[in-house]
């Protein structure tokens, strides 16, 4: 989606939010457009606590390519919702900083590469305390508990016969994402390297049984192996994950045990999946 349009919508989110009649009318119109939502974002939206679904519809457009803005406002109209859809058409366009301001150069503040070097293996992550009193609880999520949650990582490193080019260096990204995810309160679930296809998936679905998930306020799935996209990955905006056995698994499935039907103790918690 053009930055300006997404700019649209996620400014407006509230307004949005407060002017829909009715949840299921514009949800019902819009995936009827072409390739609006795929199945793992309409099983999200629904699954949601009933005061968020309208919230996650509108920011899941964002994500839906060029043409979802345009489907967007042609529901709004369709639907009896001219308000927002003219709310949408009249919005100011996303305001404009100079670079510097975005990535450092020309000021006094060191640029991600300089304040976290390639060469080193564990970096210090530098946290600040937050103290809030005008946010709306009911929209933001509990994040205090002791661990803050687990955090599982699976990294497919080499291939069997060689039919895919070892990841060279990987095993440093695992030391890294381990230091830095202890260091926010996380623990951390390394899965043995070079799982075949569907071992990730056991390996996934066994992590999300695990009993800690009650007593915590979150969870963060890595998977790091090459990437096959083909024509239904493109359709889905999903990616297929190769395991060492040259086999792949689509992303989808790898995030359906985490589901709140599959994993009632993550329901309302943030679930936070990485694919590299």
């Amino acid at each position: 989606m053009d930055e300006d349009d997404e700019y649209k919508i996620t400014s407006n989110i509230n307004r949005l939010i407060e002017g829909t009649r009715d949840f299921r009318v514009v949800f019902n119109a819009l995936r009827k457009k072409d390739f609006m939502f795929n199945d793992f974002m309409v099983k999200e939206i629904l699954s949601a606590e009933e005061s968020r679904r309208l919230e996650y519809l509108y920011l899941y457009v964002t994500t839906r390519g060029p043409r979802a803005f345009r489907h967007l406002v042609d529901v709004f109209n369709e639907t009896g919702h001219q308000h927002l859809a003219n709310l949408l058409l009249n919005s100011a366009k996303r305001p404009s900083f100079p670079t510097k301001f975005i990535n450092g150069y020309g000021s006094n503040e060191p640029t991600l590469d300089e304040e976290y070097p390639f060469e080193k293996e564990v970096w210090e992550v530098k946290m600040d305390n937050v103290e809030r009193k005008d946010w709306n609880r009911e929209k933001v999520y509990k994040m205090d508990s002791k661990p803050r949650g687990l955090a599982l990582i699976i990294n497919i490193r080499e291939f069997v016969n060689d039919i895919r080019s070892e990841r060279e260096g990987s095993e440093h990204d695992i030391k890294r994402l381990k230091s830095v995810l202890k260091q926010l309160d996380y623990v951390v679930i390394v899965a043995e390297e070079n799982l075949k296809a569907n071992e990730i998936l056991v390996k996934v679905k066994e992590f999300a049984k695990n009993d800690m998930h009650t007593c915590c306020d979150s969870c963060i799935v890595f998977v790091m192996s090459h990437g096959v996209d083909t024509y239904y990955t493109e359709l889905t905006q999903t990616v297929n994950i190769v395991g060492y056995d040259g086999q792949s698994v689509n992303s989808q499935d790898i995030i359906h045990p985490l589901m709140p039907q599959q994993c009632p103790a993550l329901v309302g918690k943030p679930k936070i999946v990485f694919f590299q």
